[in-house]
Protein backbone atom coordinates (compact mmCIF):
# COMPACT_ATOMS: atom_id res chain seq x y z
CA UNK A 1 0.00 0.00 0.00
CA UNK A 2 0.84 3.52 0.50
CA UNK A 3 1.06 4.11 -3.80
CA UNK A 4 3.98 5.87 -5.88
CA UNK A 5 4.46 9.10 -3.24
CA UNK A 6 5.33 6.60 -0.96
CA UNK A 7 7.40 4.26 -2.20
CA UNK A 8 9.72 7.49 -3.59
CA UNK A 9 9.56 8.49 0.25
CA UNK A 10 10.75 5.43 1.35
CA UNK A 11 13.64 5.51 -1.24
CA UNK A 12 14.60 9.55 -0.56
CA UNK A 13 14.72 7.78 3.06
CA UNK A 14 16.66 4.70 2.47
CA UNK A 15 19.35 6.35 0.20
CA UNK A 16 22.94 5.77 1.41
CA UNK A 17 21.69 2.54 3.59
CA UNK A 18 21.82 -1.23 2.55
CA UNK A 19 18.53 -1.73 1.46
CA UNK A 20 17.32 -3.81 -1.11
CA UNK A 21 13.43 -3.59 -2.09
CA UNK A 22 12.55 -6.80 -3.45
CA UNK A 23 8.81 -7.37 -5.62
CA UNK A 24 6.10 -9.37 -3.82
CA UNK A 25 6.08 -12.66 -3.31
CA UNK A 26 3.02 -14.89 -3.70
CA UNK A 27 4.47 -18.23 -4.02
CA UNK A 28 4.29 -20.15 -0.81
CA UNK A 29 7.87 -21.84 -0.88
CA UNK A 30 9.52 -19.08 -2.32
CA UNK A 31 8.50 -17.39 0.27
CA UNK A 32 9.83 -19.19 2.88
CA UNK A 33 12.79 -19.42 1.62
CA UNK A 34 13.31 -15.80 1.35
CA UNK A 35 12.26 -15.49 4.94
CA UNK A 36 14.82 -17.97 6.22
CA UNK A 37 17.36 -16.00 4.85
CA UNK A 38 16.45 -12.93 7.01
CA UNK A 39 18.18 -12.51 10.37
CA UNK A 40 15.06 -10.41 12.08
CA UNK A 41 11.85 -9.95 9.88
CA UNK A 42 10.05 -6.73 11.17
CA UNK A 43 6.55 -5.72 10.90
CA UNK A 44 6.03 -2.41 12.03
CA UNK A 45 2.62 -1.76 11.74
CA UNK A 46 1.20 1.12 14.03
CA UNK A 47 -2.72 0.57 12.43
CA UNK A 48 -4.95 0.43 15.52
CA UNK A 49 -7.88 0.49 12.67
CA UNK A 50 -7.54 -2.32 9.87
CA UNK A 51 -4.88 -4.95 10.78
CA UNK A 52 -7.39 -8.59 11.57
CA UNK A 53 -4.53 -10.64 12.00
CA UNK A 54 -0.88 -10.89 11.23
CA UNK A 55 -0.39 -13.64 9.04
CA UNK A 56 2.68 -12.42 7.58
CA UNK A 57 4.65 -12.03 11.10
CA UNK A 58 3.10 -15.64 11.58
CA UNK A 59 4.78 -17.13 8.42
CA UNK A 60 7.91 -15.10 9.37
CA UNK A 61 7.92 -17.01 13.21
CA UNK A 62 6.90 -20.61 11.06
CA UNK A 63 10.04 -20.95 9.10
CA UNK A 64 11.80 -19.74 12.04
CA UNK A 65 12.72 -16.21 11.80
CA UNK A 66 13.02 -13.80 14.55
CA UNK A 67 10.11 -11.43 14.85
CA UNK A 68 9.53 -7.64 15.74
CA UNK A 69 5.77 -6.20 15.99
CA UNK A 70 4.29 -3.70 17.22
CA UNK A 71 1.92 -3.87 19.90
CA UNK A 72 -1.35 -4.07 18.15
CA UNK A 73 -3.92 -6.64 19.91
CA UNK A 74 -4.24 -8.27 16.75
CA UNK A 75 -0.76 -10.16 17.47
CA UNK A 76 -1.33 -11.05 20.76
CA UNK A 77 -3.16 -14.14 20.00
CA UNK A 78 0.49 -15.85 18.98
CA UNK A 79 3.51 -13.26 20.28
CA UNK A 80 4.45 -13.20 23.89
CA UNK A 81 6.62 -10.25 24.58
CA UNK A 82 10.63 -11.54 24.85
CA UNK A 83 9.21 -15.33 24.24
CA UNK A 84 7.88 -15.77 20.51
CA UNK A 85 8.46 -12.28 19.35
CA UNK A 86 9.77 -9.07 20.39
CA UNK A 87 7.12 -5.99 20.60
CA UNK A 88 7.42 -2.76 20.27
CA UNK A 89 5.12 0.36 21.77
CA UNK A 90 3.89 1.89 18.74
CA UNK A 91 2.16 4.38 20.87
CA UNK A 92 4.86 5.94 22.95
CA UNK A 93 5.98 9.60 21.36
CA UNK A 94 9.05 8.33 19.29
CA UNK A 95 8.06 3.96 18.63
CA UNK A 96 10.74 4.37 16.15
CA UNK A 97 13.59 4.33 18.23
CA UNK A 98 11.66 1.33 20.32
CA UNK A 99 11.71 -0.63 17.08
CA UNK A 100 15.30 0.35 16.41
CA UNK A 101 16.13 -0.81 19.83
CA UNK A 102 13.78 -4.07 19.97
CA UNK A 103 16.06 -4.82 16.32
CA UNK A 104 19.35 -3.90 17.55
CA UNK A 105 18.74 -6.58 20.58
CA UNK A 106 18.43 -9.19 18.12
CA UNK A 107 21.32 -8.51 15.93
CA UNK A 108 23.57 -7.92 18.88
CA UNK A 109 22.45 -11.05 20.69
CA UNK A 110 22.24 -13.99 18.64
CA UNK A 111 22.05 -16.76 21.38
CA UNK A 112 18.39 -14.42 22.37
CA UNK A 113 17.69 -14.39 18.31
CA UNK A 114 17.82 -17.94 18.10
CA UNK A 115 15.59 -19.21 21.26
CA UNK A 116 13.24 -16.37 20.33
CA UNK A 117 12.93 -17.67 16.60
CA UNK A 118 12.69 -21.42 17.60
CA UNK A 119 10.14 -20.93 19.85
CA UNK A 120 8.01 -18.74 17.86
CA UNK A 121 8.30 -21.43 14.96
CA UNK A 122 6.88 -23.88 17.61
CA UNK A 123 4.13 -21.54 18.10
CA UNK A 124 3.24 -21.10 14.67
CA UNK A 125 3.31 -24.70 14.81
CA UNK A 126 1.19 -25.93 17.56
CA UNK A 127 -1.23 -23.14 18.12
CA UNK A 128 -1.91 -22.66 14.05
CA UNK A 129 -1.64 -26.20 13.07
CA UNK A 130 -4.40 -27.63 10.21
CA UNK A 131 -4.83 -30.25 13.30
CA UNK A 132 -5.52 -27.37 15.91
CA UNK A 133 -7.27 -25.08 13.80
CA UNK A 134 -9.61 -27.98 12.95
CA UNK A 135 -10.15 -28.90 16.90
CA UNK A 136 -10.78 -25.26 17.39
CA UNK A 137 -13.69 -25.34 14.93
CA UNK A 138 -15.19 -28.02 16.07
CA UNK A 139 -15.57 -27.42 19.57
CA UNK A 140 -17.20 -24.56 18.17
CA UNK A 141 -19.61 -25.93 16.37
CA UNK A 142 -20.38 -28.56 19.80
CA UNK A 143 -20.36 -25.04 21.51
CA UNK A 144 -22.81 -23.91 18.99
CA UNK A 145 -25.09 -27.09 19.01
CA UNK A 146 -25.24 -27.37 22.55
CA UNK A 147 -26.24 -24.02 23.53
CA UNK A 148 -30.09 -23.92 23.68
CA UNK A 149 -30.82 -20.86 22.07
CA UNK A 150 -29.45 -22.41 18.83
CA UNK A 151 -31.09 -25.70 18.86
CA UNK A 152 -34.26 -26.96 16.64
CA UNK A 153 -37.56 -26.17 18.50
Amino acid sequence: GGGDSYVATLDRLAKGFPVEWVDPISDASELAKELRTCDVYCYPSIAEQGETFGVAPLEAMAVGCATVVSALECFQDFVDDGVSALVFNHRVDNPAEQLAERIEYFLTNPDSREKVATEGSRVAHTKFSNDHIAKQYLADFHSLLSDKKYAKQ
